[in-house]
């Protein structure tokens, strides 16, 4: 929803028009050109950063804020309560499973997320999708977007 709205703002023009617009991977629409990335981690990587999100998200407290929205009347099926992380530790405050467990039970489906995400990402992208290296540095995957943007905006010329 972010992103949507981040799009509207920066762009005068709602997310739906630029997809509206959009000619394959890589092109030039009557905005300008454009470039779709994807931005790639190992899964070693993305399993470590899930690991490291969880952790901050305890220590940040989300248990005490699970522990507020149920005293304040949220249940498990109210809005936002659903979402990964709530569910499991409303789990846990209702002695359902240890915290540890529920921490765990975080990892794994947030790891599940990650991986439907991924195969999203290879079955509804479109050909020719410029694929970054996580891993490089922010100078390396900036690099690696400009000059596909580009390479794309001189093809487009070209036709």
């Amino acid at each position: 929803m972010l992103r949507t709205l981040e799009v509207a703002l920066l762009t005068g023009r709602p997310l739906s028009a630029w997809h509206r617009d959009q000619e394959g991977a890589n092109g030039r629409t009557a905005s300008g050109t454009f470039v779709i990335t994807l931005l790639e981690l190992p899964r070693e990587c993305l399993d470590r950063r899930i690991e490291a999100r969880v952790e901050r998200m305890r220590s940040a407290g989300l248990v005490d804020e699970v522990g507020r929205l149920l005293a304040a009347g949220y249940g498990a099926g109210s809005p936002g309560m659903t979402g990964t992380g709530y569910r499991e530790v409303a789990a846990h405050l209702s002695g359902e499973m240890t915290l540890d467990d529920a921490l765990e039970a975080m990892k794994v489906q947030t790891r599940q997320y990650a991986r439907r995400q991924l195969t999203w990402f290879r079955n509804q992208l479109p050909a020719g999708v410029t694929r970054i290296d996580g891993t490089a540095s922010l100078a390396e995957q900036t690099d690696a977007v400009v000059t596909a943007w580009s390479r794309s905006a001189q093809e487009a010329e070209r036709t």
